[in-house]
């Protein structure tokens, strides 16, 4: 293999290694965390507990489980580990499938961040590919601009999917809390008219007795 060849190698893993490099792990911290974050905590009594995150103070966190679909509360001494989890909840810790989230996803953030990717990406490629044109070593910078825009592109393209995938998740989260809330309202509402009804009869049931009472003593 000649030089060229191994400084071009070399090139293209340095710009895949540097975007890589900036993917976010799988395991988080009490201070990475936030609220409506799909996680599985480990406790430090051996359970695994598995949900959305309701709530967030310096006391611990308040998770939804998807196991009951009641809250827990966790101090931070009672977490041993907290990972992310690529499931998707709505605010009662009930699944939201993919089909769902397909159709409220748009495109809209994808082709956005993958514009932004190929100008960031074909910059920064051609940072990395200049001290090799200086040191004649035969790349033109203009060769790693174009491998770094494509990398870039494709990166920040899968960023803005990722995105447009949260917002479609968001969009279903509130789709269904209002769907509760006219189910609470409709069983509340349909509550009121049964008690409506049942103080009728009574007042009907007084006024005939009444009635009969009043004839009696005729």
């Amino acid at each position: 293999m000649s030089k060229i060849a191994l400084r071009l190698h070399f090139v293209i893993y340095l710009l895949i290694a540097s975007l890589l490099s900036c993917s976010a792990p799988r395991y988080v911290t009490m201070d990475e965390v936030a609220e409506q974050s799909e996680v599985k905590i480990y406790t430090a009594g051996g359970k695994v507990v598995e949900g959305i995150i309701t709530d967030k103070s310096d006391s611990g966190i308040v998770l939804t489980s998807e196991k009951d679909h009641e809250l827990h509360t966790l101090s931070p001494t009672d977490i041993r580990r907290i990972e992310k989890t690529d499931k998707n909840y709505d605010f009662r810790a009930y699944l939201i499938s993919d089909a769902e989230i397909e159709k409220y996803k748009s495109n809209r953030n994808a082709w956005g961040y993958a514009v932004g990717g190929i100008f960031l990406g074909g910059l920064f490629g051609i940072l990395v590919g200049l001290p090799f044109w200086y040191a004649d070593a035969g790349i033109p910078p203009y060769f790693t601009g174009g491998i770094g825009a494509v990398a870039g592109s494709i990166f920040f393209g899968g960023k803005g999917i990722q995105k447009d995938r949260e917002v479609a998740v968001e969009t279903v989260r509130y789709l269904r809390k209002q769907e509760q809330e006219f189910e609470y309202q409709k069983a509340a509402e349909e509550q009121r008219i049964k008690d409506l009804r049942k103080e009728t009869e009574k007042l009907k049931e007084k006024l005939k007795q009444k009635d009969q009472d009043n004839k009696e003593n005729q």
